[in-house]
């Protein structure tokens, strides 16, 4: 991975960067962040990353704030974001950015004078890659909440081949897909897929055209639609979102049936459930009718008899469910005191997190306000603790008070969602017994469901060994 090309690994000519220690302290940040925000965040294709070399990440841009997180995660490494103009605009955040490292890019919307300024901003990111450096863009140009791709703007395969021009030999173009379970809950679950490098050396070659630069306009375009083929290959894509929630609904089907039996079936692998809704947008259009079909039809039926389709599916014995929740009420009673004392010092800043949510107008937005809340609100919390133990007691227990008070919140929030957990199955389970002879109509469009996308992976696969073949 490249590990020794990010930022801090040495200088570069791109401006001012963290120090190594700074940078690894901020992606040790930001994963702290990602673990309480999310459930799970999984990494795929993480062995692609080039290791050495100048590296540009491209990747989509669905959840604010929260995206150059998650790429900072997967590199494990601070690159140099190329990040919208706009952020500059309040004057107190000037300094701290640019300490980041952060590339300022104005967009068209933004109404001022691009040429110079974006001129500026282009030469630096080209100048880093051009001494090693890692530089990330999100090359639609802002946050959305589209089920598929906005048109890619050409900055990435200006930025790429004019580093080229600069000396940046080598360049590798790393596709980055950023995948959601829920972009508006909290403690979802995160995928990071890490496409197939481009090598933009031998692109180049195949176009016979190997001293084309940033002002060939040609080039742009064609490696503008190569990257966009690229990032294509590493996010889910759909004509609508209530398309996007069916197939994925479909895919988290597909992926939870183990082996095609119905054991118990826990949640599946996100990472797994993309691959298979990816496969089912690139299916032909008549094949995702019938998928979004048959998977509204089982969703409605599921609703309507008030359940999931793992309490459909899960053969967990009685005496399990039992036992789990005797094991449950067990650490209730153990953790009691460590959870009330979790709960009374991080219950107003969750409060606080869940209504900056609501402030924001768009879902892509509404991560940003949370992480922005809760970087102020859990923080302030804990030290307020803690100072209050200093002055009662002694430095030391402010700082034995201040750890507890971050480490009792998250337990308490894993131990509630253990319990939520549960207590689903258990009404799940019930619900189910009572149902008798409807569940057998309930698995027939489950089956119905797994045929349709069945049919529809199939029809995909051919769709896309046909377009691989033009």
């Amino acid at each position: 991975m490249p590990g020794g090309r990010l930022i801090g690994s040495r200088p570069v000519r791109g401006g001012p960067v963290p120090s190594p220690r700074v940078a690894a302290l901020l992606t040790g940040a930001a994963r702290v962040v990602l673990g309480g925000y999310f459930r799970a965040v999984e990494v795929q294709g993480r062995a692609a990353l080039p290791a050495d070399g100048p590296v540009l990440v491209v990747s989509n841009h669905a959840n604010g704030l929260v995206d150059p997180m998650l790429i900072a995660h997967a590199l494990g490494g601070l690159p140099r974001f190329v990040a919208k103009a706009g952020l500059w605009r309040f004057a107190p955040a000037r300094p701290v950015l640019d300490a980041l490292g952060l590339l300022p890019v104005v967009r068209r919307q933004d109404r001022v004078k691009l040429h110079d300024r974006n001129a500026e901003t282009f030469a630096r990111a080209q100048r880093a890659l051009a001494d090693g450096a890692t530089v990330a863009i999100f090359p639609e140009g802002t946050a959305h909440d589209e089920p598929h791709l906005l048109p890619l703007r050409s900055g990435a395969a200006r930025l790429a081949l004019g580093a080229r021009a600069e000396g940046a030999y080598g360049l590798r173009i790393v596709p980055v897909g950023l995948v959601f379970d829920d972009k508006v809950a909290l403690r979802s679950r995160a995928l990071v897929v890490v496409g197939m490098p481009i090598e933009l050396d031998g692109w180049l070659a195949d176009r016979g055209e190997p001293s084309a630069d940033d002002t060939d306009r040609r080039a742009v375009e064609d490696l503008t639609a190569r990257i966009a083929r690229a990032l294509t290959e590493v996010v889910p894509t759909a004509d609508t979102v209530e398309e996007a929630w069916a197939l994925a609904r479909a895919a988290a089907v597909i992926a939870g049936r183990p082996g095609g039996s119905r054991e118990a079936a826990s949640e599946a692998p996100l990472s797994l459930a993309t691959a298979i809704a990816r496969r089912l947008g690139a299916a032909p259009d008549a094949a995702r009718g019938r998928v979004r079909q048959a998977s509204e039809s089982y969703r409605t039926a599921l609703e309507r008899a008030g359940l999931r389709d793992h309490d459909l599916v899960s053969q967990e014995a009685s005496g399990r469910l039992v036992w789990r929740a005797v094991g449950a009420t067990l650490r209730t009673v153990a953790l009691a005191p460590c959870a009330a004392f979790g709960v009374a010092v991080n219950g107003l800043p969750y409060v606080v997190v869940r209504l900056a949510g609501r402030v924001a107008p768009k879902p892509a937005a509404q991560a940003t306000m949370r992480v922005v809340a809760g970087a102020v609100a859990f923080p302030s919390a804990w030290l307020t603790a803690g100072a209050l133990a200093a002055r009662r007691r002694s430095w030391w227990a402010g700082v034995v008070v201040t750890l507890a008070a971050a480490a009792s919140g998250y337990g308490a929030v894993v131990e509630a969602e253990r319990v939520t957990a549960l207590r689903r199955a258990w009404r799940g389970r019930t619900r189910r017994l009572g149902l008798r002879g409807r569940v057998d109509e309930l698995l027939d469009a489950r089956r119905h469901l797994v045929e349709v996308a069945s049919e529809a992976l199939e029809d995909g696969s051919k769709s896309l060994l046909e377009d691989v073949a033009r």
